[in-house]
């Protein structure tokens, strides 16, 4: 390494002394503020699960939240399930919401709302796991985006899926409603199995084996599961992919901030709007 040249913290790459960006990952060297050097100085945890901190304590609050108020109702169903009228408030999504009332912003604030407890429990442990995987192989910013923006659509999936011929609404199952991260989880999974240059064949080999498979299997056999929006997920997750091959950048940050203030703020509009 050259005197006139220095290390970026974000992606390793010499950079020359007086540039400000770097000009291979975009995030910016000091003397100006950055959501994407702010990310990736964090101190009080791993910067790869900053993210599933975000997710779970939102996710948790607004499960207990949804709770408070199903009992305040007097209506908790088995296994600690809110009551639907509750969810419903909070902005559950599906065919319903999206096609009959057109609340395309359920779509966003369905991801962080979950139907009982073992519901939450799984998603959340489950997220553990592929977000700091996905934040390894994708960068923090760009997580953010597949996780969002897979599962807005997947809901979109899950819509539309109630216009299938009925022997395929059979097989994959269609109800009026619908609400979790599981497409947006599936939709981490997805971009996962993509990155073929970025993992090895036995890790891929194991996430279809034990993950896709697996979920695929339950989803058919088990009643009330949203088979269309966990298709949905991992197929735009794997277009996502496919699309990510150069280092991520600022703008990556700005984008996943907006869409998370933007599904944040379609569960206030939502209870605000009933």
């Amino acid at each position: 390494m050259s005197a006139n040249s220095r290390v970026c913290s974000n992606c390793g790459r010499l950079v020359r002394k007086d540039r400000r960006k770097c000009p291979h990952c975009g995030v910016y060297l000091g003397g100006r503020f950055s959501i994407m050097n702010a990310v990736n100085n964090l101190n009080f945890l791993e910067k790869e699960h900053a993210f599933f901190f975000f997710f779970s304590t939102i996710a948790t609050f607004l499960y207990l939240f949804s709770l408070l108020l199903s009992y305040r109702y007097g209506n908790i169903r088995g296994l600690l399930a809110p009551d639907i009228e509750v969810l419903y408030r909070l902005g559950v999504s599906g065919a319903y919401p999206l096609i009959k009332e057109k609340r395309f912003w359920s779509a966003f604030s369905a991801i962080w709302l979950h139907g009982n407890l073992l519901h939450i429990i799984f998603n959340i442990l489950w997220a553990k796991i592929l977000i700091k995987l996905h934040s390894q192989l994708f960068g923090i910013g760009r997580t953010v985006v597949v996780f969002i923006v897979s599962g807005f659509l997947s809901f979109y999936f899950s819509a539309l899926g109630a216009f299938a011929p009925l022997p395929i609404k059979y097989i994959m199952g269609v109800g009026l409603f619908s609400l979790g991260a599981s497409g947006a989880l599936l939709g981490l999974m997805g971009a996962i199995v993509a990155a073929s240059g970025e993992i090895s064949y036995s890790l891929k080999r194991s996430l279809i084996l034990n993950w896709v498979l697996p979920i695929a299997v339950f989803g058919l056999i088990v009643p009330g599961i949203d088979n269309w929006a966990h298709l949905g997920g991992f197929v735009i997750g794997y277009f996502f992919g496919n699309l990510y091959k150069s280092p991520e950048k600022e703008k990556d940050y700005i984008i996943a901030l907006l869409l998370l203030l933007a599904s944040l703020a379609s569960v206030v509009y939502n209870y605000n709007l009933l």
